[in-house]
This record gives C-alpha cells, structure tokens and sequence, in this order.
C-alpha cells in the first residue's frame, strides 16, 4: 500500500511541477492585443477566439473572422450599409416608408426620423419654455403675471410662478393629475371643462363661461378633475375675483336659491308633512303621505314595511328608532318592541309555517306538516339555497368565484364550490371543526346558524342538532321524561328541554342583536360604527359612522361642507393666525392671515419697505 500512494505522490509532483504558473493573458489596457473604449475601461482580447462587443472583422481577423466584400450577398454591418453596398444591403428606402434610413434626416424626413428637438424660436411654445426664457415663441408676459393670482389671461406658459408648470406630456392620450394635467391645463387629454359659469354649482369640471377657471384650479386642482362645487364656486367669487353674486356657497340664501338647490347657503328643508320626504319627526304613524302606512301587523315578526298596527309598543320604539316607523320593522325593531314588554301569542296553530318564528313541521306540525317537503321549516337533506329558500335561507350572491368569503354567507353549506367540504364527525360531540358531512344534520342546522359550517360545531351546533334536526343523543333513557343521569337540553331536550338557541328564530334567553343576530335582528343605530346606507345614515345624518362630508387631506379647504382650520388645519390654513407662504397663502387669498404688518414680505402684494415698513422687507425691494 505504501508503493501505491508513493506513486501517485510521485506523479502528483511530476505533473505540478510541470505547470508554468506565469499568466499569459495580455495585462489591458498597454498590450498591442487589447482593443478597448475610448475610456480605457472596458477592453476585448483579440486572439481569445471570442469576437467581443469591441472587436469587429476589421480590427480582430482572427477572433470576428475575414470581413465580407461587397457583393458576397452578406449585408456586414458597421461596414456596409444601402448607401456603399445596395447589393448586399439592400436600396435604401424613400422617406415616409417608416425607416429612418442612412442619410435621412429629421429636417429632411420628419416621417421616418421624427421631428427634431424644439428649441427657442421655432415658433412653438414648448412645455419647457415661458414668456421669461423665451418672447419669441411664448409672447411677452402679460402686465397681471405677479398679482398672486392665475389670471384669465394668464397661462402656464405665461405665468408659470402663479399658473403652475406645463404638463410634460400633455397629447400622450393619458390624463395624468399628479403631472398637472386637467380639462383647463391640458383638454387634449382630459377632456373640455364644463360649459358653464364658474359662479354656480355644476355637474363637471371647470368652466368655460367664466374668467376665474385658471386661478381656482392652480387653487384647487380638483375643481377641474371633478365636480365644480360650492367650494370651487367660492374660491371663483372671493379668492379669484369674479364678481359672482347670489352663487350657491356665498353663504347668503338670496335669489332662487331655496333649501332644496342650495342647502349650503339656506340649510336643510324644515320638514313639513306632504312635501315628498320622509324626514325630520315624520313616521307612518304621523305622516303616512310621506312615509306610506303603517304595517298592519304586531310587533312581534319582522316585517319589510314600517311601523305596526297591532302593537302596543310603537309609541316607544318609534321613539328608541326612528327607522322602525319609516324604514321597515327588521329584528332590531322587533328586539326592541319585546324589550318594552310586548306579550307575544304563539305563531303555532294560525296555520302559517313561519321558520323565522321558530316553527317547522317538528315543532309545529300544526302549521308545517307534513316533512320532507320545501316549506315544512326544515332544511332537509335533498335542499340547499338555490333550490329552498323558505327553509334553506338565500344562496349566497358570488358563490363560483373560488373564494371562500365567510362575510358573505359562503360555508361548507351553502357555498361547497368556494370552500372547502364539511367535516365529517359526530353531530353529537364537539368539534373545532366545521359541518358533520350528513346531509340531513348539517343542512338542518347550518340553515339555522352559518357558524356551524364556517368555523366550528360547538355545543350549540349540537344543542339545534337534537331540538330541531331529529338526532337523538341521549343515552337509553333519553325520552323517559325525567331530566337525570348526565341529560341536559343539549343532548336530551325531550326530558330537559330546548336550549335557547341563537338561530330558533326567537331573540330570548339574553340574546340580542350582537350575539345572535339570525334571531334578534343586525344592530343598525347612528354610533354602531356602520354606515349603514339602508337606514339612512350619511355624512351628515350620521358623522359618527359615516365620517364628515368633506375630505380633511385632500389640500382644498371646503368650508361650505362644514371643514375649518379647527376640524382639518392640514387643508384649512387660513384662519390660524398665520401667514403660510409655502402653503400657498398670501394677501389675496387669505387676507385675514396676510396682511402688512404680519412680519413677512411679499413683494407679489406690492409691499416694499416703503408701503410697508412692518414686514421687514429687503432694501433693494
């Protein structure tokens, strides 16, 4: 063994030692092999038998190969072109064919080469020129550039300090605002402003028969990218200098301006029994002209009209809800009318199946018999919600779309395509899982209470499973009357009875409209935290939940929507006390911060140190 590895030692030796450790590679840049840039810092090898970007058939034959001739069919590019070697590249094509061949020229061909860069004195007054940089193409700046204002006749290109800069790209088919671009700075891509007068409130952007459209949009570029409200009305009149009189947001109810047109300036209607509206204390039972008729029917069912009849509580929750009286009578009107003490008479025995008060064909078969059918109050193994709506419930609205979205009624249940299947397991045990997999149970009681096809089978999943879905989960003496031996409602509800279930379609037993709706109805006050659309609320019925009407950050203070320096000083500067030039304030608009005497200088109002000494203004002002 020792012969073996000596022998390879050997040769190890042998064949290191007859390596030559000195590089050949030519050291760039200084070797006559090297072709590099102009700059020296990126260089080719030639004789590396790799052709590089530096490297061509002239320089480096033996790595790129013998150049080409002309006529070998081969067009050689860098060295033959259509104007040397038409036969091998081809004759050049006439201008407006799309290319901008060799010898072609943007003077020449503006078709193939584009047109050539603008410059001062072309005639065009480009994004990147105004009046003060170039007269020639732009015109002189007119004698207003300077008053603080964007006048009418005054432009971006004309008075870029006080209209704003050009949009760059204004033409490109896109209108961008963040690059300026609006229906009065570039219509080409954003469209006309409105045909109207800047003094009124419109449906549109900007304004065409008015004089004030350039100073308030360098204001308020949203007054030209959206509706022209009241605020950009004002900004127009005051801030502007229009000479607008009786315009909708001067804050004076005058002319045609009526509550209804204009409720800025003349407040909200004063409600009045017959005008149309349901609003102010007007309910079914006080202005049914308004707000249609009460509901002939008790307090105890939820019902999709308002009000009540035959109820003793419709005083009171009327006055608790007023939607009750003049939306429609929902679970949370009906937990409110049982809180009042309403007695109730038991829907079982009138010959109506109704599920939403607990009754099917089990409990009442009075009413719902006989079972196994669509409308016997139970939703069996054969029926899911497309097909059963009495006893299933609604299918859900986006069922198919491969999300499982639990807010929107989808479960194993109800929504088998979008989640995932339900567990299967005993109904009468527990489980962190959802659904049990038998039809029969699952469907039963997951039309009763989506919970226990979305995220659990607990104990009040089995509690429904053996008060209304037929599964006996008692021992042997389940059903001998006496409640005992471990029997309690859930399991045994024959001897011990029904657990109060979220789901029976009664609110008791302590439940209410947060911790059983199914039963007791969605909570929907003014303060629950939802903008709830259904019952009325608003910005301004209901700024608790739906936030206040103006849109504090938006950088336009709209005090006609009820925004102040107070509520939003990021947008509502003036007023403070202080004079933010960097923020856009000055003399003119607002005066009630700027003025001579508040210790800054503004040469654009015409102070000096002679008109006013107060403000410090340099000398050579």
């Amino acid at each position: 063994m020792m012969k073996r590895y000596f022998f390879f030692f050997s040769l190890a030796t042998a064949l290191l030692g007859c390596v030559d450790n000195s590089s050949s590679d030519p050291q760039c840049p200084g070797d006559p092999s090297c072709i590099c840039d102009i700059n020296f810092e990126n260089c080719d090898y030639c004789g590396d038998h790799v052709c590089g970007d530096l490297e061509s058939c002239t320089l480096c034959e033996e790595d790129c190969g013998v150049c080409g001739e002309c006529g070998d069919g081969t067009c050689n590019l860098g060295q033959e072109s259509c104007v040397n070697c038409p036969s091998d590249c081809g004759i050049c094509g006439e201008c407006g064919d799309g290319i901008c061949y060799e010898g072609e020229t943007c003077e020449e061909c503006p078709e193939d080469c584009g047109l050539c860069p603008t410059g001062c004195g072309d005639g065009f007054c480009a994004a990147d020129e105004d009046c003060h940089g170039c007269t020639e193409d732009c015109g002189e700046c007119p004698a207003s550039c300077g008053n603080g204002r964007c006048d009418a006749e005054e432009n971006c290109n004309l008075c870029p300090e006080e209209c704003g800069a050009c949009p760059r790209d204004c033409g490109d088919s896109y209108c961008i605002p963040e690059d300026g671009e609006n229906c009065n700075s570039c219509p080409q891509d954003c469209g006309p402003c409105y045909e109207g007068d800047g003094c009124e409130v419109h449906p549109g952007p900007g304004c065409t028969d008015c004089s004030c459209v350039n100073c308030v949009c360098a204001l308020d570029p949203t007054c030209c990218l959206a509706d022209w409200d009241a605020h950009c009305a004002a900004l127009c009149s005051s801030a502007c200098l229009e000479g607008c009189t009786d315009f909708c947001g001067d804050g004076v109810c005058a002319g045609e301006e009526s509550c209804v047109t204009c409720s800025a300036d003349c407040g909200l209607c004063v409600p009045q029994c017959g005008d149309g509206q349901c609003n102010g204390d007007e309910h079914c039972g006080t202005c049914p002209d308004d707000c249609g008729a009460c509901a002939a029917e008790d307090g105890c069912l939820p019902h999709p009209t308002p009000g009540c009849t035959s109820c003793n509580c419709f005083e009171a929750v009327c006055a608790e809800d007023p939607y009750c009286c003049t939306g429609e009578w929902d679970g949370t009107c009906v937990q409110r009318c049982l809180a009042t003490g309403e007695v109730c008479p038991d829907p079982c025995g009138n010959g109506l199946c109704e599920p939403q008060a607990g009754e099917n064909c089990r409990l009442c078969p009075a009413d719902c018999a006989p079972c196994d059918r669509c409308g016997d109050g139970i939703c069996g193994p054969f029926e899911y919600p497309e097909g059963c709506t009495e006893d299933c419930g609604e299918a859900p609205a986006n069922c198919t779309d491969d999300l499982c979205v639990a807010g929107e009624g989808e479960n194993c249940f109800s929504c088998p395509d979008d989640c995932s299947p339900c567990a299967v397991q005993d109904p009468c045990a527990e489980s962190v899982l959802p659904g049990v997999g038998d039809a029969v149970v699952q469907n039963c009681v997951c039309a009763r209470d989506p919970y226990c096809c979305s995220v659990r089978w607990d104990s009040r999943c089995v509690a429904m499973a053996t008060s209304f879905c037929y599964v006996e989960c008692g021992g042997p003496d389940c059903g001998d009357g006496e409640c005992a031996g471990g029997e309690d409602c859930t399991l045994c509800p024959v001897d011990c009875g029904a657990c109060g279930l979220c789901g029976d379609g009664v609110c008791s037993g302590g439940e209410t409209c947060l911790s059983c709706p199914p039963d007791c109805g969605y909570c929907a006050f003014c303060g629950d935290g939802i903008c709830n659309v259904d019952r009325e609320e608003n910005c301004e019925s209901c700024p608790d939940d739906c936030g206040p009407c103006y849109q504090c950050g938006n950088g336009s203070c709209q005090w006609a929507l009820g925004e102040t320096n107070e509520n939003c000083p990021a947008d509502c500067l003036c007023g403070d006390g202080y004079c933010f030039l960097e923020a856009g304030e000055n003399s003119f608009i607002c005066p009630v911060d700027c003025f001579c005497g508040d210790g800054l200088c503004e040469p654009l109002a015409g102070e000096n140190t002679v008109l006013c000494p107060l403000d410090n203004c340099p000398t050579e002002l």
